[in-house]
């Protein structure tokens, strides 16, 4: 019954986010550039995605495009915001948990990476993480699998990863504070 909830919810999301992309309306050629190579990744990519911008340009909506224009259209579309979780709870939030993982787990929880399994999770303001935070993203990001908070099994996951930032990435490999392997 829990997973059939969990199907309505997304399905609803999904329904939502599909009809909110249909609204974007360009004029600038230059965001009219963005929108098509946005549908041709979305197309043709199968990769991790980076989409770095200031804010309130509309990142998220070109992940949204990624997600609803391409073969993973009608799979869940998950966003979090990275930089409004605080850095000891990242882990907490992104990946499953166990009963009993921790104070307060009383029964497992399928945490952002699980959730969006078969579609997009959307990493927005990924720049602001910390650097131990980022290596346990770099593992998700090169192997595909996550191990639940507590859990000692491996949980493959098919998910397409789109990370935004408003930070300059290069900038802040060159200055340590991102990981070069990450970026």
């Amino acid at each position: 019954m829990l997973r059939l909830k969990r199907e309505v919810n997304v399905l609803r999301s999904v329904q939502r986010d599909r009809s909110h992309v249909d609204k974007i309306v360009a004029e600038s050629p230059a965001f009219k550039c963005v929108l098509k190579r946005s549908q041709r990744i979305a197309e043709n990519v199968t990769s991790t995605v980076l989409i770095e911008g200031e804010s309130g340009t509309g990142k998220e909506h070109i992940a949204q495009i990624v997600n609803y224009t391409g073969w993973r259209a009608k799979s869940p579309f998950v966003a979090i915001n990275c930089g409004a979780i605080p850095k000891d709870l990242v882990e907490a939030e992104l990946f499953e948990s166990e009963k009993g993982a921790f104070t307060g787990a009383a029964q497992s929880r399928i945490e952002k990476f699980e959730a969006a399994d078969g579609g997009t999770l959307f990493l927005d303001e990924v720049g602001g993480l910390c650097l131990d935070n980022q290596i346990k993203l770099l593992r998700v990001f090169e192997e595909r699998s996550v191990y639940r908070l507590g859990g000692n099994k491996n949980i493959h996951i098919d998910v397409r990863i789109v990370a935004a930032t408003n930070r300059n990435l290069l900038e802040a490999t060159e200055s340590g504070d991102f990981r070069e392997d990450l970026y």
